[in-house]
């Protein structure tokens, strides 16, 4: 602690919001269940759009090599011309690699996003969409796969992707923290209201918070896009009701923290990731 006042007023908190991943689970992920409609390409997405950089990654890297795949050689033997890293508001990765002296994107992130991006039948959305939600019903984080060829010329950018072919879906598992249930209990006798601010997807969000025994009600949870809908006190009528917020930006977990505190009420905020950043500090 660097400042004594930092204590007492920990000591006066009344809402804890705190992330999901890695924060009320372990973070330690692990690919428990696969969907793939095209699997040579799924593969290649998972690899080659994967830069190692966090747990979900180096868990679907070591899927691969389970998988009698080796993604280390299909790494280096695949040039990357260009990436769009993944962005909490975009909420997906892009690479473009000479694979098969073609340029081939791919793109792995939040599967609502690339089936909206995808030109997939209606009824084959409706059934992947039924998929998701069971798996979410199971806890499972849920990411989705998709390629697209490029022409050479062709420069990527968020508003210039192509309509993409769908790859597939991945869910991982990642347990809740043991010691997260006892926390909340404690947190409750004190008084104190927890709210759970992620970009996970609502589904998996829930079964989280239902093994952690804080299960949401329908009328509990809000979504990014609801949010974005709200002006200032369209939020601030809401936001004492609300126990889950799921895919949210960075920016809307800053203003959640902000709403609460203007309502009065003393924040605590905890989180281990870069989209927590805006609203620890």
């Amino acid at each position: 602690i660097r400042k004594l006042l930092a204590v007492e007023t920990l000591g006066s908190v009344t809402i804890i919001c705190t992330d999901k991943t890695g924060t009320l689970t372990e973070g330690k992920m692990k690919v428990s269940e696969t969907d793939f409609s095209d699997q040579e390409r799924s593969f290649l997405a998972m690899c080659l759009c994967n830069n190692l950089s966090d747990s979900t990654e180096i868990a679907i890297w070591d899927h691969l090599k389970e998988s009698s795949f080796n993604p280390q050689q299909v790494f280096d033997q695949n040039q990357r011309i260009a990436e769009i890293p993944f962005s909490s508001n975009h909420k997906f990765m892009t690479v473009v690699c000479s694979v098969n002296h073609q340029n081939l994107l791919l793109v792995k992130g939040a599967p609502e996003i690339l089936l909206k991006m995808s030109d997939l039948a209606k009824n084959e959305k409706e059934a992947l969409l039924a998929k998701m939600d069971e798996w979410a019903d199971r806890g499972l984080k849920i990411l989705g796969l998709a390629f697209q060829t490029v022409s050479e010329t062709e420069t990527i950018n968020i508003k210039t992707l192509p309509r993409l072919e769908w790859g597939g879906l991945i869910g991982l598992w990642d347990p809740p923290r043991q010691e997260v249930k006892d926390a909340l209990q404690v947190a409750k006798q004190a008084g104190i209201k927890v709210k759970v601010v992620t970009g996970d997807y609502r589904g998996t969000a829930e079964k989280i918070m239902e093994f952690l025994n804080l299960k949401p009600g329908p009328n509990q949870v809000m979504e990014g896009l609801e949010l974005e809908s709200l002006d200032d006190q369209e939020l601030k009528a809401r936001i004492s009701e609300i126990i889950l917020f799921s895919r949210v930006t960075p920016s809307q977990k800053l203003r959640i923290v902000k709403t609460l505190q203007e309502l009065g009420e003393i924040v605590a905020m905890t989180g281990d990731g870069v989209n927590d950043a805006p609203a620890l500090k």
